[in-house]
């Protein structure tokens, strides 16, 4: 679904997804994973790299944190 944006842009993704269970609406959380790919691939540069990174911590109240790395914007130049 994602691979022609990828390649047209040149970005590699890389996934790293720790194996867990998620209780949660099946169709909204497909949609925010669709619109996170969506906005990373929209706004990362070409030759760029995306890393989407998924963690569970075991702890009461369970605590799930998704994390996407992008490459740092260049700073403007103080010419």
């Amino acid at each position: 679904m994602f691979s022609p944006a990828l390649e047209q842009k040149g970005i590699e993704l890389h996934l790293e997804l720790a194996e867990t269970k998620i209780v949660a609406d099946e169709d909204q959380l497909n949609q925010v994973w669709l619109n996170l790919l969506q906005n990373s691939i929209k706004f990362t540069p070409a030759a760029g790299q995306i890393t989407l990174e998924l963690t569970f911590k075991r702890r009461w109240p369970s605590f799930m944190s998704i994390t996407v790395k992008l490459p740092k914007a260049p700073r403007p130049s103080n010419k």
